[in-house]
């Protein structure tokens, strides 16, 4: 079946994918696409890293994802998952207090992005309804 990966900082990806048991099983091209990583025989290598995984050359995008420190969630009725951004990318963030980009509208419906008020003191107030 094809499943559409969300990646963040990236468009989405359609892999082949076969969903049981929780498990979303990708192939190496279907892995390669979605997370940028090579399935080797060493496990899931990126560049010269890598993890030791082996499932007969399948990989659970889920349990790998735990593995390498990036959590996704899955709609298997809808065929979508989305990818975290993963831990490392996290922590350095944090290292570096310099908070991730991104775009909402404002009171009025206007686009503002957290690049506009770059090196000046906001106050960013966030609520949920549930």
């Amino acid at each position: 079946m094809d499943l559409t990966v969300l990646v963040p900082g990236s468009e989405a990806v359609v892999v082949d994918a076969s969903i049981a048991d929780g498990q979303v099983l990708v192939g190496a091209d279907g892995v390669e696409a979605a997370t940028g990583m090579t399935l080797t025989r060493e496990g899931l290598c990126e560049g010269a890293v890598c993890t030791v995984y082996a499932n007969d050359g399948e990989v659970d995008l889920a349990e790998a994802g735990l593995r390498l420190g990036q959590r996704s969630i899955l709609d298997a009725e809808a065929a979508v998952m989305a990818l975290a951004v993963p831990q490392r990318s996290r922590a350095s963030a944090i290292d570096d207090l310099i908070a991730p980009g991104f775009t909402l509208p404002d009171l009025d419906g206007n686009d503002r992005s957290l690049e506009e008020f770059r090196g000046r003191k906001q106050l960013l107030v966030a609520f949920a309804s549930w």
